[in-house]
């Protein structure tokens, strides 16, 4: 379970890099289309770039928001529990985000499967599909995190 945990972080480190590359990029075209307003038009396209590169983004972040356990969290009336019971309240909010990112990822897919190949940006004609493919790709990356937390989380509470 450790090495393919590692396998995970590391995995989300990837994500992690790329999509903080991504943002990035993002700053930039946004800076340059401010400054290149007060010349002339602004860049053909550029609110179109963005929102594709946000879906890459936000989809790269959940995995290492989840592997981190940066998430929301009451660790105020969790920290008072006792281990078997903070175990437990892990175990439940693991699987209720297995569902829950699971479903998003289902639904994800198959709107990805049934209009994938179809839809463009309006202006730039840019497919929506890798973009969509990273969407899946993080969700489903978020559901294997998740998914390993419960694992564990059920070890710990079956120990002790």
């Amino acid at each position: 379970m450790e090495r393919f945990r590692n396998v995970i972080d590391h995995i989300g480190l990837i994500g992690t890099i790329v999509g903080a590359c991504v943002m990035a990029g993002i700053m930039f075209l946004i800076v340059t289309n401010v400054i290149v307003r007060f010349f002339g038009p602004t860049i053909i396209g550029a609110y179109q770039l963005v929102e594709l590169a946000i879906v890459v983004t936000v989809s790269l972040a959940l995995p290492y928001t989840a592997l981190n356990k940066a998430h929301t969290s009451v660790k105020v009336i969790v920290s008072n529990l006792s281990k078997r019971k903070q175990a437990l309240c892990e175990v439940i909010t693991s699987f209720l985000g297995i569902i829950t990112w699971g479903a998003i990822a289902w639904a994800s897919a198959s709107l990805m499967i049934e209009r994938g190949l179809t839809e463009r940006t309006d202006l730039l004609e840019i497919p929506y599909l890798p973009s969509k493919l990273v969407w899946v790709f993080g969700l489903t990356l978020s559901c294997v995190v998740l998914l390993s937390d419960l694992i564990i989380a059920l070890r710990r509470m079956v120990k002790k």
